[in-house]
């Protein structure tokens, strides 16, 4: 259901706080999902990975692999920075 309504800006604080309270397991699942919709869903690709990437704030436990996963899939949306 929060990866089903993910792209509903009105969901998104819903989701940053289901990543809040989840257990590590299930966060990252969660996490996944959402790349993975956002693979899948053009249409909501950035509104997807950069709510993903935003959730990271909320997940101070994690795998790795996951953190840098969400945040290489955002990092395609963001401006770059120069220096």
């Amino acid at each position: 259901m929060l990866v089903g309504n993910a792209d509903n800006p009105q969901w998104e604080n819903v989701v940053r706080l289901a990543t809040s309270h989840a257990r590590p397991a299930e966060r990252a699942r969660l996490l996944i999902s959402l790349v993975e919709r956002g693979d899948q869903d053009p249409g909501h690709r950035a509104r997807l990975y950069r709510l993903a990437a935003s959730c990271l704030e909320y997940a101070p436990e994690l795998d790795p692999r996951v953190r840098e996963d969400v945040e290489r899939r955002a990092a395609m949306f963001d401006p770059p920075t120069t220096g």
